[in-house]
């Protein structure tokens, strides 16, 4: 005679653990039994409250509240292989959401007027569009992975219209007499950083490696790679810069571990006078705390603001100094495979993409060479044929 099976049905009980009286919540699904136990009767009631409803829609197993979503969600996202940089944003992004829903919200209960709502509410707190529209992706793919478990119908969250930021920043590169400026002005906050106002934290000793830090910068490598250069990696004697793969300071892919030479006489000079005394195993730049956790990555940023003040000229990021070198690179003749060896691109593509501006601007210049040769020689021609009136 076949088993009979067991109802589906949910119901609490009180139970004793290791002599603390507790509540548990006892479930019966398909003829087997869940169990669950709870220190006080109402976080029992609550959660029999949920089983039942979840039992009546066929998603027992489905998360009862938020907090409870965000951390499958995210124990799945960590087996899946993300990164903790990644799974850090996410827990962010799920938080801010659970500070407009409540923590106790059903998951399962989403709606687009719950988008809208949350939407709205971090628009007047004054966060960003771009982190706003995040947030709502972050949730998107939440009830994505909830839609493949089978326990929603469709992401509520997916058609809510996204707010409109002011679009990607725009690439900013010095000219050519900006360079100088900027370099100049480098050199002077090295000597004195009270220039251009007082500022408690322009110690000298922070800002005497800056001159070196904007040469560096000036010759394409990354601000994560600038940050994390030890003094051994400065060949001062043939004028190299090793860009290493170490732990603690991994580069961006293999092709970042690179060699650079040093391109001017100057930058030379300068490094030179920088790092003569220092110890090899000794950090190029002041921006890492105790530990070797590099962590003070707004370091070159700051004083890029205040050497563009001091300059006069308007604000670039240490970022920027990187397309600066890579588009004179490219306008002076250089091709795609050496300006992608010089920036440490694991592609000529990507090279080529973002500097494409670049190759238009050196076709434009030598096409601006031609016509001006061939003007020159129609101006300085003597006329060959004698006119007859």
């Amino acid at each position: 005679m076949p088993r009979r099976r067991s109802p589906d049905r949910a119901w609490i009980r009180p139970c004793v653990e290791r002599g603390i009286p507790k509540w548990e919540l006892v479930a019966v699904i398909g003829g087997g039994k869940s169990t669950a136990r709870f220190a006080a009767r109402e976080e029992a009631e609550r959660a029999l409250r949920a089983a039942t409803a979840s039992l009546k829609r066929g998603t027992y197993h489905a998360p009862a509240t938020w907090r409870e979503a965000a951390e499958q969600y995210e124990a799945h996202r960590r087996e899946a292989g993300d990164q903790a940089a990644s799974l850090r944003t996410l827990t962010y992004q799920l938080n801010a959401v659970a500070e407009t829903l409540g923590e106790d919200f059903d998951p399962l209960a989403l709606s687009a007027e719950h988008a809208r709502q949350h939407r709205d509410r971090r628009l007047e707190q004054g966060r960003s569009p771009k982190t706003v529209s995040n947030e709502l992706e972050a949730v998107t793919s939440l009830q994505r992975w909830m839609l493949a478990k089978g326990w929603i119908k469709t992401p509520t969250w997916r058609d809510v219209t996204r707010p409109q930021g002011p679009g990607p920043r725009t690439r900013r590169e010095l000219r050519p007499d900006e360079v100088g400026l900027f370099v100049r002005a480098a050199q002077r906050l090295g000597a004195d950083p009270t220039l251009g106002g007082s500022h408690p934290g322009r110690r000298l000793a922070d800002w005497q490696r800056w001159p070196a830090a904007v040469w560096i910068l000036l010759h394409g490598l990354r601000t994560a790679e600038a940050m994390h250069l030890l003094v051994g990696d400065l060949d001062l004697v043939t004028g190299h810069v090793h860009v290493t793969d170490r732990k603690g300071a991994r580069t961006k892919n293999e092709s970042s571990e690179r060699v650079v030479p040093i391109l001017s006489a100057s930058a030379l000079e300068c490094l030179r006078e920088t790092f003569r005394d220092s110890p090899r195993d000794e950090a190029a730049f002041p921006c890492h705390s105790r530990g070797g956790i590099y962590s003070r990555t707004n370091w070159f940023a700051d004083r890029c603001k205040v050497t563009c003040e001091l300059a006069g000229i308007r604000h670039v990021s240490p970022h920027d100094l990187r397309h600066t070198v890579a588009t004179a690179a490219v306008i002076a003749g250089a091709d795609m495979h050496s300006v992608q060896s010089l920036l440490g691109h694991a592609d000529a593509r990507t090279t080529s993409r973002i500097y494409a501006h670049a190759t238009s601007a050196e076709r434009a210049f030598g096409a601006a060479r031609v016509v001006g040769g061939y003007f020159d020689r129609l101006v300085e021609a003597r006329a060959s044929v004698k006119v007859v009136k």
